[in-house]
């Protein structure tokens, strides 16, 4: 019996929010500061969280949604951690929106 720990969290995109590509290299470093394994899910394309290239090729503009899951000893830090990082993306991506309107 195993004492690995699975965690999820699915994030919404606002209409107008975006990840960019600044967004998924910070998202990607926080991954990698934790020994879990990261996968991201946008629909049904799923990506190593853990590496750039991988989750650079996700559609994230197609779906409205993506899931960030976390499993390993540090999983739960781990998906606090990437939830906080990509919620601060999504709203200053939300509000450079709104500067540039």
């Amino acid at each position: 019996m195993t004492d690995e720990i699975f965690c999820s969290k699915e994030m919404s995109l606002e209409p107008e929010g975006e990840l960019r590509h600044r967004d998924l290299a910070q998202l990607v470093k926080k991954a990698n500061r934790f020994s879990c394994g990261v996968l991201i899910r946008v629909g049904r394309q799923r990506a190593d969280g853990k590496s750039i290239m991988a989750v650079s090729g996700l559609a994230f503009g197609h779906d409205p949604s993506f899931i960030i899951e976390t499993w390993g000893a540090d999983a739960r830090e781990c998906l606090w951690a990437l939830t906080k990082t990509a919620s601060r993306c999504l709203k200053r991506s939300f509000t450079e929106e709104l500067a540039y309107s």
